[in-house]
């Protein structure tokens, strides 16, 4: 039982709490209001190899936030595979103008 406890404190201890913000393009001077665009998963197999790529919708104009971070089940997923896989979530954060907006 010991083992087993050292093994997940163990597994916990070494999973991260990563965040990155990257700026794309001319995303600050862009006119607008910022929306969430889209979102995907990158997994990592003891948390150094990763397994495929993620593919994350992106404006056409090319200007957004790509934004990388930890939510909760990222911190689930490793504590019961005991470290083996992990998670990260990217969301694209994009402007907006009134013409681009669909009609309601």
């Amino acid at each position: 039982m010991k083992k087993v406890l050292s093994i997940l404190l163990i597994a916990i201890a070494l999973t991260s709490c990563m965040c990155t913000k990257t700026v794309v393009g001319n995303f600050r001077e862009a006119p607008g209001t910022e929306v969430h665009y889209s979102r995907a998963k990158q997994i990592y197999i003891f948390g150094i190899f990763p397994v495929g790529h993620p593919s994350a919708d992106t404006p056409k104009s090319g200007n957004c936030i790509v934004t990388t971070h930890r939510n909760i089940w990222d911190f689930i997923i490793p504590f019961v595979t005991v470290g083996i896989v992990q998670t990260y979530t990217i969301d694209i954060t994009a402007k907006m103008t009134e013409a681009e907006k669909p009609a309601n």
